[in-house]
């Protein structure tokens, strides 16, 4: 009888001086056929299904399913020194670029630097991509341009210069419009604003002692629908 350790059963140790577990060599025996039954539950999972088969996962449930991966769109508006009228988004000096992943970069007024790539304004959800994708379509912009070529004339003292740059499905397309007084672009105009307004730009450049508040998007408001229903029962009385 080989050593054991100090009142431990002597039934709970072999010829061999091995200990065996206090649930005994059944125990054993019994988790080496859950292994057994493991293995061939995973061997036959995979036999149901050839392993050159490709997996098909479905585009149901992705919002951006019909939204190429490098949907991309960068926006430009450069303005005149003399130009007037200038408390209009579109006739301000803005720089604004949606990139891939979301996020939306945007300036105006001095903030805008020629070459330069505008600060982070916001990420857009994933609907909002969407939306702006079909507002795009519904425009008959999407294939509307040309290929780029070289860079964009700056504009006349009196003119507004406005270039929107579309990628997707492995294209980029450039819009040039050129205006001068009142002359207008009203697609090109609504792009502008849309964009600008998920980006929060102002029509107005803000007075010069403004502190621009930090802005945190949390999401939808989740008391609208409070206030919906007061203000609805208030009118009913």
């Amino acid at each position: 009888m080989g050593w054991y350790p100090l009142r431990m059963p002597k039934h709970m140790i072999n010829h061999r001086s091995t200990i065996i577990p206090p649930w005994g060599a059944w125990g054993v025996r019994g988790r080496g056929w859950c292994l057994l039954l493991v293995c061939l539950g995973m061997s036959g999972g995979c036999a149901s299904r050839p392993v050159d088969s490709p997996v098909v996962i479905s585009s149901q449930g992705d919002p951006l399913a019909g939204v190429p991966a490098d949907f991309e769109v960068q926006i430009q508006v450069m303005v005149g020194r003399k130009c007037p009228d200038q408390n209009q988004l579109q006739r301000r000096e803005a720089s604004m670029l949606l990139l891939p992943d979301g996020s939306l970069h945007a300036a105006t007024g001095r903030l805008v630097v020629p070459g330069s790539r505008p600060g982070l304004a916001r990420t857009l959800y994933q609907d909002q991509v969407v939306e702006f994708w079909a507002l795009l379509g519904r425009l008959d912009l999407l294939e509307a341009g040309a290929l780029p070529v070289g860079p964009v004339r700056p504009p006349g003292a009196m003119e507004i210069v406005y270039v929107l740059e579309i990628t997707a499905n492995n294209t980029r397309r450039r819009i040039i419009d050129r205006l001068v007084q009142d002359e207008t672009n009203a697609a090109l105009v609504t792009v502008i604003r849309s964009l600008g307004g998920l980006a929060w730009l102002r029509d107005a450049p803000p007075p010069a002692n403004l502190i621009e508040p930090l802005r945190y998007d949390f999401g939808p408001d989740p008391w609208a629908r409070y206030r919906a229903s007061k203000m609805r029962s208030e009118n009913e009385q």
